[in-house]
């Protein structure tokens, strides 16, 4: 999600965190999620931010061990 979008998005974090462990509990979790939604701490569409090629950039460069003032 992070290389993707540059930000996690807590509403597809959940949803697939639900379908890997059990799908049925987020149907009990209904009036919870539209009560997030409701006060807006939660949103239905994803969230991103500009240069995200530059931060999917950084994070392959952090997993190589490069510091970002030798990949200049």
């Amino acid at each position: 999600m992070v290389r993707s979008q540059g930000r996690i998005t807590e509403m597809l974090l959940v949803m697939k965190l639900f379908y890997k462990t059990d799908w049925l509990a987020a149907l009990s979790s209904w009036r919870l999620g539209i009560g997030l939604m409701r006060t807006g701490r939660i949103e239905l569409r994803p969230e991103h931010i500009k240069r995200r090629v530059e931060l999917a950039g950084m994070l392959d460069n952090a997993g190589n061990g490069v510091k970002p003032t030798e990949a200049a």
